[in-house]
């Protein structure tokens, strides 16, 4: 149809915008590509899970975002955030999930669990143009403990990611505390402080924080506090808390309420991240 010559107020050119709407609303999303990637950390490999855009209708280098699983530095699996890094990737968004050494399975400590994220995102970091990832647009996330391994990629590695989403983020108060919390996360790693509100500065990139006010391990006044020092500092913050929430709730096969918001919004940061 030549679109310059027909009436648009007739018969035929309705019909057609109609078929064009439905063919727009009914067509699947494209393949993506997933693949396992490895890094080496203290002489380990580790793998990577990797949900690509396809590459027709997403083309060039697209943004990404990096997680890290929660589990108290002693449990958990990269599987926790499968079909998440698969719904970003149907967005245009390059996705990774890193496995990291656990205390169940390495008889590991925090600090060899941090160092082994830092050295995943030194390496995805580098070979970000391998994968038509554009190492700018690159975003450190993580759950629980694995928040707390995103937060500190950049201190150990000096390589500042674009932005920070955090879900229920282990960080510790002003004060270092409460005493149960530092017991598992400890309040140094390799040497740097773990996260909290004394660790904020000006430089922080643009940052995204979900968590449950009814979270029993991490309470909630702790990130109040960091999320009031962000402010202090004017790093860009987006904070949401949820009523009926505790801990853990970014789970696909716990509870998907929560997994779709939480995924809703890191698609907004990340379009954010993107435009910038």
């Amino acid at each position: 149809m030549n679109l310059k010559e027909v009436d648009k107020n007739s018969r035929e050119y309705q019909v057609w915008r109609q078929e064009q709407y439905i063919k727009e609303i009914s067509a699947e999303d494209p393949k993506i590509k997933k693949s396992i990637e490895y890094y080496e950390s203290d002489g380990m490999k580790l793998s990577i899970q990797m949900a690509l855009p396809n590459k027709e209708k997403y083309p060039g280098k697209r943004p990404a975002v990096l997680f890290f699983f929660g589990g108290g530095f002693h449990i958990g699996t990269p599987d926790i955030f499968k079909q998440v890094i698969e719904m970003l990737a149907n967005q245009g968004f390059a996705a990774l999930s890193a496995d990291y050494r656990i205390h169940i399975y390495h008889d590991t400590t925090p600090e060899d669990s941090i160092r082994d994220g830092a050295a995943c995102w030194k390496y995805v970091h580098e070979n970000a143009e391998k994968w038509n990832i554009d190492p700018d647009k690159f975003v450190l996330s993580g759950g629980s403990a694995g928040a707390v391994i995103a937060s500190l990629c950049e201190p150990m590695t000096g390589i500042m990611p674009a932005g920070l989403a955090f879900f229920y983020p282990g960080f510790l108060n002003k004060d270092m505390g409460p005493e149960r919390l530092a017991g598992i996360t400890g309040t140094e790693a390799n040497g740097i402080t773990v996260t909290n509100p004394g660790t904020v500065h000006p430089d922080l990139p643009p940052t995204l924080i979900l968590h449950g006010e009814k979270d029993p391990i991490v309470p909630l006044e702790n990130i109040n506090q960091y999320t009031e020092a962000l402010k202090e500092n004017n790093v860009w913050c987006k904070y949401i808390t949820f009523p009926d929430a505790g801990h853990g709730f970014m789970n696909y096969n716990k509870d998907r309420a929560y997994v779709y918001i939480c995924v809703g919004e890191l698609l907004l940061f990340m379009k954010k991240i993107e435009t910038e």
